[in-house]
């Protein structure tokens, strides 16, 4: 109820948008006309076991930042379904496996296809402290703990590679130097460029 409250009271339009009986939070930023934001639900009751390097970070809700073509209609459409998915399965990995997601995890999800991804077929995402929405998603501070919001980026399996390889403070250096930011953009170019990928792969 804290984090629907905060979103009713600085973001309008807002509403929760019911998806296969579970519940996401869909709004938009006045200051961003062309994005719009969904973000799980009830995430942040869990407490995720965090490292100790990360104490504070355990209450977080995660969020997609979709471009603002995209309305409620949009969500509707079974080709952009996937958004509703890779929210609800990370989640739902996060509480039946009682770990934690932050700033730099990468996973993948094999049995789902998206048209976002143009050089690889695996589904692979990064997840990220709020970029373009830093100054909109700052972290909900309370008596007892903290709620934090992370995004969910779609990501190119080199710039994975690369993470894995230089780290998360290198490829997000690359985000800044492209002007890759937390948005879907189906058009964008990975921000690794190809004679990495070859190397790492040797």
């Amino acid at each position: 109820m804290r984090v629907e409250q905060y979103l009713k009271n600085n973001f309008k339009p807002y509403k929760i948008i019911n998806w296969q009986g579970q519940d996401f939070h869909y709004f938009e930023i006045k200051e961003l006309p062309d994005a719009r934001v969904l973000m799980t639900s009830g995430l942040s009751d869990f407490k995720m076991k965090v490292h100790e390097k990360h104490l504070g970070e355990e209450f977080a809700e995660l969020y997609i930042l979709l471009p603002g073509y995209w309305d409620e209609s949009s969500l509707k459409e079974s080709e952009n379904e996937w958004v509703f998915k890779c929210l609800s399965k990370t989640k739902r990995h996060i509480k039946e496996s009682n770990t934690w997601f932050g700033h730099g995890h990468t996973f993948s999800f094999k049995d789902m296809e998206l048209s976002v991804f143009k050089a690889s077929n695996e589904t692979q995402f990064i997840v990220s402290n709020p970029i373009q929405l830093k100054p909109f998603l700052p972290p909900l501070r309370f008596e007892d703990h903290s709620i934090i919001f992370l995004s969910i980026i779609p990501v190119f399996e080199k710039e994975v590679y690369f993470k894995e390889s230089r780290g998360t403070f290198k490829l997000m250096e690359k985000f800044r130097q492209y002007g890759v930011t937390e948005k879907i953009d189906a058009y964008r170019e990975s921000a690794v460029k190809s004679r990495f990928n070859r190397l790492f792969k040797r």
